[in-house]
């Protein structure tokens, strides 16, 4: 079976806060696996999350370094 992942345990799993991933449901949904809902909670496939993980480590950091920001200092 299928576990179910809800905002703390896919935070752990991703290694980042809570607060990090639900504000990232509201201002960048694409940057989080897709999910489903089960009343008013955000839930994730176990199995769809792993997936998801190799997929983007498969693209490598040439993918990541394109989208960050660069931060130049004064």
């Amino acid at each position: 079976m299928n576990e179910i992942l809800d905002i703390p345990a896919l935070a752990k799993l991703l290694g980042c806060t809570e607060a990090a991933v639900r504000n990232k449901v509201y201002k960048n949904p694409a940057a989080l696996p897709p999910w489903f809902r089960d009343g008013a909670r955000y839930c994730w496939s176990k199995k769809r999350v792993l997936a998801w993980m190799e997929k983007r480590e498969q693209a490598g950091e040439r993918e990541h370094a394109r989208r960050s920001r660069y931060r130049h200092s004064a």
